[in-house]
C-alpha cells in the first residue's frame, strides 16, 4: 500500500472542516495522505507552538459532547448544512451510545449523532469544524434515507480513549484520521487538523496534554498544548 495515493480521505477531512475552508484543503490533505509519508518535510527539531494564544490552561477538558436534549437539538449548537445520506454501523471513533457510522453521497461522517429521547426523528446530527468555541456548535443535519441499524445504539468498549476531537491551544480543531494511515517520521498521523496533522497519540504524561503538530508547510514539529479532548 505505501507509495500509492489514498484521495477518500480527503472528503472525510473535508466534511469537518466546512464549507469555507474547501478550496484550500486540498493541499492540506493531499499531502497528509498521498503515500506512506507526509509530503511536508520535517526536521528533528522541536518548538513550541501557540505564541499569542494565550494563557495556557491548566488541565486538558475532556467533553463529552451531546447535541440533543429532550426538546430536540440543544442550545449552543447550530444546523448549518442538510442533506440525505444513511447510517450503517455504530461509530468506530466514538465509544458512546447513539453515535453512528455514516455515509452522505461517498463521504463519509464519523461520529454522527442520534437523540437518546427521541426515536424516529429521521435525521442524524453530524458535528462540523467549528472554530472558536469549546466543543463543536455547527452541524450537519444528515436526513436518513433508511433506518438507523437494529445494534450499534449501545456503548462500544472497543473504542473509548480514542479522542475523536481534540482541540489545541493555538485555536486549531482536529478529528481522528480515517481511512488510510499516513506517518510523519515515521509516527502515524492519527489527527488530521485545520491546516494540518497530529502525529501520533496525545501525550498524558502531565497537564495538560501534548501533541506533535505539524502545521501546514511546516517543516519542524511543534509541541502543542491540548486545550479540549473529547471520546463521547
Amino acid at each position: 500500500m505505501r507509495g500509492r495515493c489514498f484521495p477518500v480521505i480527503i472528503p472525510v477531512v473535508n466534511r469537518f472542516l466546512g464549507r469555507s475552508r474547501r478550496p484550500a484543503l486540498g493541499t492540506v490533505l493531499a499531502a497528509v495522505v498521498c503515500g506512506s509519508m507526509l509530503v511536508v518535510g520535517l526536521s528533528s527539531s522541536i518548538g513550541i507552538a501557540g505564541a499569542g494564544a494565550g494563557a495556557s490552561p491548566a488541565r486538558t477538558l475532556i467533553l463529552t459532547f451531546k447535541p440533543f436534549d429532550r426538546t430536540g437539538l440543544r442550545h449552543g449548537v447550530t444546523v448549518v448544512s442538510r442533506a440525505a445520506g444513511h447510517c450503517w454501523t455504530g461509530s468506530i471513533s466514538n465509544s458512546e451510545a447513539y453515535v453512528w457510522r455514516c455515509l452522505r453521497a461517498n463521504l463519509i461522517y464519523d461520529p454522527c449523532f442520534s437523540s437518546p429521547y427521541q426515536r424516529g426523528l429521521g435525521y442524524v446530527a453530524c458535528p462540523l469544524y467549528s472554530k472558536g468555541s469549546e466543543e463543536p456548535s455547527r452541524l450537519l443535519e444528515l436526513r436518513l434515507t433508511s433506518p438507523l441499524p437494529a445494534k450499534g445504539d449501545d456503548p462500544r468498549v472497543g473504542t473509548q480513549g480514542a479522542w475523536w476531537l481534540i482541540r489545541l491551544h493555538n485555536g486549531v480543531e482536529c478529528l481522528k484520521a480515517d481511512g488510510a494511515a499516513s506517518f510523519v517520521k515515521g509516527v502515524p498521523a492519527v489527527y488530521v487538523c485545520d491546516g494540518g496533522g497530529i502525529a501520533g497519540q496525545p501525550s498524558q504524561v502531565a497537564e495538560p496534554w501534548r501533541v506533535r503538530y505539524v502545521a501546514k508547510g511546516a517543516r519542524t514539529a511543534a509541541t502543542e498544548l491540548v486545550v479540549v479532548a473529547s471520546d463521547g
